[in-house]
């Protein structure tokens, strides 16, 4: 992959791009289908008692447009400094966004990714020329046992794409490692545990899952996810209407053949938790995450995601 020079955007940016009405915004022509990614670091408007670094990391096509917030929260009087890998873009609620702040958990030999600290770890972006991909890369340190965490998007495809690798300079060998996902199907209820109100399911090429207060074993038949809620969709908020819209379904996939187990668990709460023990003599681990800050009905990301399974699929 070639390293490349890109416009630094602006933390200012709007958050998505406009449509004209009836426009499909997932159609892309040959002129519009280049990825572009860029880092930019800039503390000057958060908090310095509480924040030590920030980075803002974008990665955009035409087809979709995603923004990282990568912190470096100090240790407070009763907390550990704590690293967080946020998505901010394309919503800023709910799917893998707000108010989660960390979508994703890497462990490696007993160490999460969250107590490691942002000046320790590089980030490159790069555009490969062959395949349109782009993206960025960081290299994790987990005392000497380091990876390779890439994000980056193809052309035409809507989807946030990921990659995990053990890095080539290793010192130690990876003996476990952890990836756990986590997301807001639609909203947020009050508290996090209230008895009838959610009605989460996840939906496999095989099967729907169902809400338990126990974690289910997932299958090897089970590459993808999408996450729904049957009663909160787009403009069906009930007594619970916020302000803030319900985006609708948000979606999972991952390669299963590194995976030794995987687990969901998904009880009666705001949060869907999927958690993959990776076999320690993994190659690599390919993953993408999608949302999107149009609105869809189940049915209508259903029909969608249908028609453009191959956007949606592992390459």
């Amino acid at each position: 992959m070639k390293k490349v020079t890109v416009l630094l955007i602006s933390m200012f940016s709007m958050a998505g791009i406009l449509y004209a009405e009836n426009e499909d915004p997932f159609k892309v022509t040959p002129s519009q289908d280049m990825v572009r990614a860029s880092i930019e670091k800039d503390v000057s408007a958060f908090d310095p008692d509480t924040i030590a670094a920030k980075q803002f990391v974008r990665i955009r096509n035409r087809a979709n447009n995603y923004l990282f917030h990568i912190i470096q929260r100090k240790a407070g009087q009763n907390t550990p400094s704590m690293l967080q890998i946020m998505l901010r873009e394309p919503t800023l609620w709910f799917s893998y966004s707000a108010p989660l702040e960390n979508f994703l958990y890497i462990t490696v030999n007993g160490i999460r990714h969250d107590r490691l600290e942002l000046n320790n770890i590089p980030l490159e972006v790069w555009k490969d020329k062959e395949s349109g991909n782009a993206g960025v890369t960081m290299k994790m340190n987990f005392d000497g046992a380091k990876i390779l965490l890439r994000f980056y998007m193809r052309p035409n495809s809507p989807v946030l794409w990921g990659k995990i690798l053990p890095a080539p300079d290793s010192a130690e060998k990876i003996e476990t490692i952890k990836v756990m996902f986590q997301a807001v199907p639609a909203l947020v209820v009050g508290g996090q545990y209230l008895e009838g109100i959610y009605h989460r399911q996840a939906i496999s090429p095989v099967q729907t899952y169902g809400m338990k207060n126990e974690l289910q074993a997932l299958s090897p038949d089970d590459v993808f996810f999408i996450f729904q809620d049957e009663e909160f969709q787009p403009g069906n908020y009930g007594k619970y209407k916020r302000e803030i819209p319900i985006p609708g379904p948000c979606y999972l996939t991952y390669g299963v053949a590194e995976v030794a187990k995987g687990t969901l668990d998904m009880r009666n709460s705001y949060l869907v938790i999927v958690n993959l023990d990776l076999e320690p003599d993994f190659k690599e681990f390919n993953f993408g995450i999608w949302e999107s800050a149009q609105q869809y009905m189940n049915a209508d990301f259903m029909a969608y995601f249908k028609k453009n399974y191959a956007d949606f699929k592992l390459k």
